[in-house]
C-alpha cells in the first residue's frame, strides 16, 4: 500500500517470495510516468481502486477490476492524473 517511488520513474519490485498485490504510489504529479518491473518471480495483482491505500495514491486499472500479472519479468506502465486523483493503468504484460 502506498509505495514511495521517491523520484524515481523506474521502480522494481524484486523482494516477494509469495504473491503479492499493489494498491497504490505516493508522488503523483499530473502526467507523471510510472514504469514498474516485476522481478520478483511472483505473481503480481494490481489493485482497482483499493481502500488500502490513501485516495489520491490509489490505481485505476480502467477494467473496473484488478489486474493479474503473470510471474517473473512482467510490468506495468502507468500515468498519473490530477483530476482523477489516481495512477491510471496504462499497459501491462
Amino acid at each position: 500500500d502506498d509505495i514511495n517511488i521517491g523520484v524515481y520513474g523506474n521502480f522494481t519490485i524484486s523482494g516477494p517470495s509469495a504473491g503479492f498485490a499493489v494498491t497504490g504510489f505516493t508522488g503523483g504529479a499530473n502526467g507523471r510516468t510510472l514504469y514498474v518491473w516485476n522481478a520478483s518471480g511472483e505473481q503480481m495483482t494490481i489493485k482497482n481502486k483499493d481502500a488500502g491505500s490513501t485516495p489520491a495514491t490509489r490505481i485505476q486499472t480502467n477494467t473496473g477490476a484488478d489486474v493479474v500479472l503473470r510471474d517473473g519479468n512482467s510490468s506495468a506502465t502507468f500515468m498519473y492524473n490530477s483530476t482523477a486523483s489516481r495512477w491510471i493503468l496504462m499497459n501491462s504484460n
